[in-house]
């Protein structure tokens, strides 16, 4: 399962770069691309879950504070993607390429990265 989670994060990411990249001259493609690493985020967020109760993961981790730290960014992450949401439905334009820049992204990727550093440290345990 740590593969299948690492792929779809990456495709998450993968997409949420799309969205980025697209958002200024293809607008439907943007909103397509963003909405489809958020699907793929929550996914692989529910597999994580999914895991982490099968294996006793918080009994067993050895590596709690990156766990909790890494918890604390991805629900970070979620949230500065509902408000990239609301910012993006309400038409804040400025608002909403200045969170993705700052605040959105840069959030997502420490996420992502210390997932994948948590992931890589339990899968060889």
């Amino acid at each position: 399962m740590f593969f299948e989670i690492k792929l779809y994060m990456s495709i998450a990411l993968g997409f949420y770069l799309l969205a980025f990249f697209s958002a200024k001259t293809y607008r439907k493609t943007h909103i397509f691309f963003a909405i489809s690493g958020f699907l793929l985020d929550l996914y692989a967020t529910y597999l994580m879950e999914t895991l982490r109760v099968w294996t006793e993961l918080t009994l067993k981790i050895h590596y709690i504070f990156i766990f909790h730290l890494h918890v604390s960014i991805a629900m970070l992450a979620i949230l500065t993607f509902l408000l990239q949401m609301i910012l993006g439905i309400y038409k804040k334009r400025k608002a909403h390429i200045f969170s993705a820049k700052y605040f959105f992204l840069p959030i997502w990727i420490a996420a992502y990265i210390s997932g994948l550093y948590l992931l890589s440290v339990l899968s060889f345990n």
